[in-house]
């Protein structure tokens, strides 16, 4: 049919294997909902695939993996590209083993089943090298801004004892920490506003704040236009050399990932049970990219970072937060909300 083209058998061959993100995955369902073609395609594919989602992927190197999916890839190009041959009798015999071509056929499914795991790990290592991208391109503007501001970051002071996790807040008063990061929108330090949602959050659908937006506003509307925390500070005049072994942004922090505990209205949380060892939701809770003051990107598996280790998500010797507390020294690092 028309509306099923080389472009949309690709598209439902890769949301077969879950590899589409979440608007590819929204464009593969409506294709197949809409086109019978595609529906019978998608779901002879998914009926191939069934018996083989337990498959554990941990005896397949990633090298081999990668390399042999894109092996599947391009002969999957090839058969859809390829003219459906004249119907003919296949005849058993000399040259026709119908057993070896059966074999063959397990055998791809098999690597394909195998391969759906370490397709998911190829899409999140491809996020966590985008998001560190995007942390480069912020600290520029923070560098730009630092030039202008007597060699300090954006920190904006806050009365004693004020609350800094109220994102959306647009009174006078600062109550949010993100303003700190606004500021650089505001001025022209940062051009981009999806720079501040990480490629790797949920949160793919989120229009970007318009001119206007930025021009009326004095913080982020809400958390869904900034997945990243900020370094939380009690001392806003800190020179930048002197955070720069120290961890100023990372992804978001997880004690403040619901959005009704950062909006505007508040609502403090404490951090219970697990909570102290989650790390961000921006990718999958594997790990979370951190930007030190010097400007390099730093992925890591644990929130605990430095010599002694600390929580960059709480402060010291705490594993509570209700968006009041702040850091009591320097080497304390808190980025929230």
């Amino acid at each position: 049919m028309s509306g099923f083209g080389q472009e949309q058998k690709d598209l439902v061959f890769q949301d077969c294997l879950g590899l589409c993100s979440g608007a590819e995955r929204q464009r593969a369902a409506q294709l197949r909902a809409l086109e019978p073609q595609a529906a019978s395609s998608g779901a002879a594919i998914e009926a191939a695939l069934a018996p083989l989602r337990s498959i554990s992927p941990q005896a397949c190197p990633d090298e081999l993996a990668e390399h042999t999916l894109e092996i599947l890839r391009e002969l999957t190009r090839r058969h859809l590209d390829a003219v459906p041959p004249p119907a003919r009798r296949i005849k058993l015999g000399r040259g026709r083993n119908v057993g070896n071509l059966i074999a063959a056929a397990a055998a791809i499914l098999l690597v394909v089943g195998i391969l759906i795991p370490s397709s998911r790990l190829m899409r999140h290592r491809y996020y966590v090298q985008m998001c560190a991208g995007q942390f480069s391109n912020l600290f520029r503007g923070l560098e730009q801004y630092s030039a202008d501001h007597d060699d300090m970051f954006p920190a904006l002071a806050r009365a004693a004892d004020a609350p800094w996790n109220r994102i959306g807040w647009q009174g006078p008063e600062n109550r949010s920490n993100t303003r700190s990061l606004f500021s650089l929108l505001k001025h022209r330090y940062v051009d981009r506003p999806e720079e501040f949602i990480c490629c790797g959050s949920a949160r793919d659908q989120v229009l970007p704040l318009t001119p206007a937006q930025i021009a009326t506003h004095r913080d982020f509307p809400s958390r869904d236009s900034i997945t990243y925390s900020y370094r939380v500070t009690s001392h806003p005049s800190v020179k930048k050399t002197m955070l720069a072994a120290l961890p100023i942004m990372a992804d978001m922090n997880p004690h403040f990932e619901r959005q009704a505990a950062c909006t505007a209205a508040g609502m403090p949380l404490h951090s219970v049970g697990h909570l102290v060892r989650l790390n961000s939701m921006n990718h999958g809770r594997r790990g979370q990219n951190v930007l030190f003051g010097g400007g390099y990107v730093r992925y890591s598996k644990a929130r605990l970072l430095g010599e002694p280790l600390d929580d960059i998500y709480t402060t010291e010797d705490s594993d509570e937060c209700d968006g009041h507390e702040v850091p009591q020294c320097l080497t304390d690092t808190l980025l929230g909300p």
